[in-house]
């Protein structure tokens, strides 16, 4: 059986996917589970956990933005990107 924390874990990295590691599972275990098994497995472990966070928030006091991708570019005076926002 796969180890399903870990695979939870590994999700949040940037570019990783189920393909990934469950390629790297076959390769630790070459008659484990296939694809298919593998990611229902971890479906059924994800719907065990709670999506909520509570955070208390003071209004002003943070700003929060949420997007997908690598990052944003904050550029310089000279026009050229300084660096990326992630």
């Amino acid at each position: 059986m796969p180890d399903l924390a870990y695979l939870h874990r590994e999700l949040k990295r940037p570019h990783m996917t189920l393909m990934l590691l469950w390629v790297e599972y076959r390769e630790a275990h070459p008659d484990g589970y296939g694809y298919t098994q593998f990611c229902e497995y971890y479906r059924r472990f994800a719907r065990t956990l709670s999506p909520t966070m509570r955070c208390r928030h003071v209004a002003g006091a943070k700003t929060f933005v949420d997007f997908a991708g690598d990052g944003l570019p904050i550029y310089g005076p000279d026009d050229e990107i300084a660096f990326y926002a992630t």
